[in-house]
């Protein structure tokens, strides 16, 4: 666990003590969320040998705005390995990722019963099953 960082210069020097940085999933590259900022799609310095990779990414809808055109090019240029979750995503990436699944797949629906049998409350949510 790094310690919570609040500024792009914070966020470089955490980067920068890593060798791999994974970046995902939901709605990363949705530019109704997440879209406006370039940090996302990795615009910041680091070392040469760190590397960049994302894991099930998600844009939500592939019909970006003239600047998400440009970030998701940025990406392109950041990124040493592309995971997407959407078919969408993928071919908007000419086949360039791989496709993968939501990671909520990845396992057994037991671990679900188990964790939720129950509605559980935290703060202000609440989980149903």
């Amino acid at each position: 666990m790094t310690s919570k960082v609040t500024t792009k210069k914070e966020l470089e020097k955490v980067i920068n003590s890593y060798d791999y940085i994974v970046f995902g999933s939901d709605q990363i590259w949705c530019e109704k969320f997440n879209g406006k900022d370039p940090v996302w799609y990795g615009d910041f310095s680091k070392r040469s040998n760190v590397r960049f990779i994302s894991y099930a990414a998600s844009a939500g809808d592939v019909s970006f705005s003239k600047k998400g055109h440009l970030l998701m090019s940025l990406m392109k240029t950041k990124f040493d390995k592309v995971s997407v979750r959407e078919l969408e995503l993928l071919k908007y990436l000419n086949n360039e990722a791989t496709l993968v699944l939501d990671p909520t797949l990845l396992v057994d629906n037991g671990v679900y019963k188990n964790s939720f049998s129950n509605p559980a409350k935290c703060s202000k949510y609440v989980l149903v099953r």
